[in-house]
């Protein structure tokens, strides 16, 4: 067979498989050279009885909620602290890092960086006296 004839059919086949990508490439959003993908957003949900959480990120387009479940090895910090999976607050911005396993989304590590958006902060009371 000729050159020719062996580089199209190599290039079928590559057709046929949807273009598959080589073996250790990721998908260009988020991805990391571990195969961990990177996100940030806000705390929508925060469900203790199964540790999943629901963040809201923002695109130039839209807001998009993505779904979580804290990894058996998961952390969670506060700044450079460890913290708890309760304190994970509606309104908290988050830095999450993690992995994609049978279409569900595991978290890994979750940053809380401690700041909440103005709507959701706790008013003040006054203490003004008469």
């Amino acid at each position: 067979m000729s050159r020719t004839v062996i580089a199209s059919i190599g290039a079928a086949a590559l057709l046929a498989l949807g273009g598959a990508q080589p073996a250790g490439a990721t998908t260009k959003h988020h991805a990391s050279t571990s195969g961990s993908h990177v996100v940030s957003g806000e705390v929508i949900t925060a469900n203790a009885a199964d540790h999943s959480f629901v963040i809201r990120t923002h695109t130039k387009a839209k807001a998009h909620d993505m779904h979580f479940v804290l990894a058996t090895a998961g952390e969670v910090k506060k700044g450079a602290q460890p913290a708890a999976f309760d304190d994970l607050k509606p309104a908290e911005k988050v830095k999450v890092t993690y992995r994609l396993e049978q279409k569900k989304q595991y978290a890994e590590k979750v940053e809380i960086s401690g700041a909440q958006t103005a709507s959701a902060a706790p008013a003040h009371k006054s203490t003004a006296t008469k």
